[in-house]
């Protein structure tokens, strides 16, 4: 279904939604009331479907399941103070009360654009020292060689990480798979494929296919692969005033948003 952005009037006071659930589909609207009920339609959406059967997607959520809906505002921070206290360089479109238990929170949002895992680097070499890695070929290039025209390198979102691979053969056929800062993960042969399985994600950090290896490999050699994971790098800081421990139990949350380009 996707997701976005949708404008509420500044008149709008009440978000009120409803959904019509039928055999074939659910629809759903969300108005916004004001003054004098006065009245704007917010969204209507159409999602076919059966809805007789629970989807299989579904049944890896803890029921029951909660969905919230939230107002929020996106702005940016000019200052910030250690108190707490936040300037922006705009005024909120909203008052945000302060509750307890809360019910108005305040996050950092970090953009990280378009992500997809792919290979960056491919190249072979005679020789390797075992810990210098380096983006380009360091001495001679091996005899052998994998074509990456003919058999591409396969990576996934799901499965690939950011990491420099050695494959370091042993003799003429078989090769260790050591990463930079995995270490040694995998024995192969360039007659069969290579697809090593990230423990965290259950799929395959990549995928070399038997058909891409040449002849003319020895012991010794190696081929460098560098693959890009599509992850986003965050940092969690908490910052705190001088004074005596206030609490023993604190929680964050990290929220991930995003959208799927389909073709």
């Amino acid at each position: 279904m996707g997701s976005r952005n949708a404008y509420v009037p500044s008149g709008g006071l009440l978000l009120v939604g409803g959904a019509d659930v039928q055999k074939d589909r659910i629809e759903a609207s969300v108005w916004a009331f004001g003054v004098g009920k006065e009245s704007w339609l917010i969204e209507h959406r159409v999602m076919m479907g059966d809805t007789r059967e629970q989807s299989p997607a579904l049944l890896v959520y803890s029921q029951p399941v909660t969905i919230e809906h939230r107002i929020e505002d996106m702005a940016v921070v000019s200052e910030a103070q250690i108190s707490g206290e936040l300037t922006f360089t705009r005024a909120l479109t909203h008052n945000y009360p302060v509750t307890s238990p809360p019910t108005s929170y305040v996050s950092s949002a970090l953009i990280s654009a378009d992500l997809r895992a792919r290979v960056s680097v491919v190249f072979d070499q005679q020789t390797w020292n075992g810990t210098t890695w380096l983006d380009a070929v360091s001495g001679t290039a091996a005899t052998g060689t994998y074509n990456d025209v003919l058999s591409p390198i396969i990576v996934t979102n799901k499965g690939a990480i950011t990491e420099r691979w050695a494959l370091q053969f042993t003799s003429t056929t078989t090769f260790n798979l050591i990463g930079e800062h995995v270490g040694v993960i995998a024995m192969g042969s360039i007659n069969s494929d290579l697809a090593p399985i990230n423990p965290a994600t259950g799929a395959a950090y990549f995928t070399l296919h038997a058909v891409g290896w040449g002849i003319g490999w020895a012991a010794g050699n190696i081929l460098r692969i560098n693959t890009v994971g599509a992850m986003f790098p965050v940092w969690v800081v908490r910052t705190i005033q001088q004074g005596p421990n206030s609490g023993t139990e604190h929680s964050f949350t990290l929220l991930s948003r995003g959208d799927v380009d389909r073709p």
